[in-house]
């Protein structure tokens, strides 16, 4: 495998087959299978391409297939969390790993690729947030530093935990 983090921003204004790739992917997701309904996941993915720097959706694109394995984006506030519970900070949302690429590390992949972009941001100091019902990836987070602030929010009929890391430089 041949993995890359693409900027989706730069894919779009591009053109690129990535971009349309992740789009028709994202559209096919279900709240059974994969926790997001794809044509409200999709909406979700376009607002936040429109969103200024440093925030941007992003995905895990696999050169030797060539497939979209996974995507997150980084926006200025997760609608489902941070304005109920006011929490400030920068927030990691929508990281979902297609189907057939899951509980195969792949998680862990782009999340160290979403940790290594924030580290690199020049921004002094800041706070990043993310919420989660998966006792995995949960451990994932934790494993980069995420520490649970202890808050728990019922979305989808799920309970999730916050997290949160702080960026010093």
């Amino acid at each position: 495998m041949t993995l890359q983090f693409l900027d989706l921003k730069k894919a779009q204004k591009e053109n690129t087959l990535i971009y349309y790739k992740t789009i028709n992917w994202i559209k096919t997701l279900t709240p059974e299978l994969d926790f997001e309904n794809g044509k409200s996941f999709t909406k979700f993915v376009k607002r936040n391409l429109k969103l200024k720097y440093p925030y941007s959706v992003f995905v895990l694109y696999d050169l030797s297939l060539p497939e979209i394995v996974g995507i997150v984006s980084i926006v200025p506030d997760d609608q489902d969390v941070g304005k109920e519970n006011s929490l400030d900070g920068i927030w990691i949302a929508g990281v979902n790993i297609r189907r057939e690429f899951r509980n195969k590390g792949y998680g862990k992949i782009l999340f160290k690729k979403v940790d290594n972009y924030l580290s690199k941001l020049e921004i002094k100091s800041f706070r990043v947030n993310l919420f989660v019902s998966n006792p995995h990836a949960l451990r994932i987070y934790e494993k980069f530093g995420f520490k649970r602030i202890g808050l728990k929010v019922i979305k989808h009929n799920k309970e999730n935990v916050v997290c949160s890391k702080f960026y010093n430089k």
